[in-house]
This record gives C-alpha cells, structure tokens and sequence, in this order.
C-alpha cells in the first residue's frame, strides 16, 4: 500500500460525499498515516446547514461590529463571511473560498463594506 493510492482513496470518499448533498454534510480530507499492511486516513464531516450556520452568524455578528446581513459578504480574494469562531480570539472571523474554510484575525473584517458593519471604524 502506497501512499498515493491512500489519497486517491481519501479524495474519492471526499467527492463521494460532495456529490450527496442530501446529505448535509461537507468533507473535509485531514491527514493519511501508511503502514505496510494498513493505512488510516482521517476526514472530518461537517453539517451544511446553511439556515443554521446563517442563524449562529446572526447571533454573535454584532460581538465582532459586523451586521447580520454580512453573512455570505465576499471579500475579493479571501471569500466569504460565513461565521465567526468565539473561541479563538486570535482568528475568530471565518471566511470560506470554496470548499475550504480560513480562520483570519478581526482586522480582516475592515475589509467588509461600511454599509455591513456598525460601531466604531475598523481599521
């Protein structure tokens, strides 16, 4: 067993998933361990719930001086704002781009449009 096969194996599980969206979840492929005799490959699944996920944006948007309709907002080669991460105070706001979602600091949030954002100026 190589570990090329055991990603080709990760991806297709991944594009398995991606290809249900039944389903509600999103998969995110992490790392793969090779053994000569076995491989363990690790993916984390993630609801896609976007009514949920846009509700718990709404609840905690106004901590960070953004409104809850910047939910969604793009920012030109970062992503989208899609949620905030309370427990990291370091990285809280999460952008997605793509299938991948990017934890950055608050400074990132200057970057939204004065008409999503409310308080004092970010800078």
């Amino acid at each position: 067993m190589d570990k090329s096969k055991v990603r080709e194996i990760q991806e297709a599980i991944a594009a398995l998933v991606k290809s249900h969206p039944e389903w509600g979840v999103r998969a995110t492929k992490n790392n793969a361990s090779v053994y000569p005799n076995e491989a363990r490959i690790s993916l984390t699944l993630t609801g896609t719930s976007e009514d949920g996920e846009r509700e718990a944006f709404g609840r905690v948007a106004h901590l960070y001086g953004v409104k809850a309709e910047a939910y969604g907002a793009e920012i030109p080669g970062y992503g989208a704002l899609v949620g905030f991460v309370t427990k990291r105070p370091k990285f809280p706001v999460r952008l997605r781009k793509g299938d991948r979602d990017t934890l950055y600091t608050e400074a990132m949030l200057a970057r939204l449009p004065a008409s999503l954002r409310h308080g004092p100026e970010l800078s």
